[in-house]
């Protein structure tokens, strides 16, 4: 027969799950998008994955887009929680993690480019 729900085996396998969130708590490890859950932010320490991070941010400054969002939305205005920010490259995070937020940020950014004209496909 299988063993009843609520029985000793179930109780000890609660309670060691219980008993390591715990641990893991009182060591600071739950985290929330990266961020440690008293708001400390683990630093990367690899230099050339923080350089590689900082050429593709260089490549987001660097647009017709992020210019005009420069000038049209004052630094008091933005949102610390939007797409708005800059990456940090030197916030600890994994490689999609990453490449997540240059995403989301470059979408945001190609919101403040010029309209063009035509639309078509080669300057039609």
């Amino acid at each position: 027969y299988p063993p009843r729900r609520g029985g000793r085996e179930d109780r000890q396998g609660r309670d060691q799950h219980r008993h390591a969130k715990n641990e893991r708590e009182e060591k600071g490890e739950d985290k929330v998008f990266g961020e440690l859950k008293f708001g400390a932010v683990e630093k990367e320490c690899d230099e050339h994955r923080i350089q590689q991070r900082q050429r593709q941010v260089d490549f987001g400054k660097n647009t017709l887009g992020y210019d005009r969002y420069c000038k049209n939305v004052k630094k008091a205005e933005r949102e610390k929680a939007s797409y708005a920010w800059t990456p940090d490259p030197r916030r600890k995070m994994s490689k999609r993690a990453w490449d997540g937020m240059i995403k989301a940020w470059r979408r945001y950014l190609h919101t403040f480019d010029p309209q063009v004209e035509g639309g078509g496909v080669g300057g039609e």
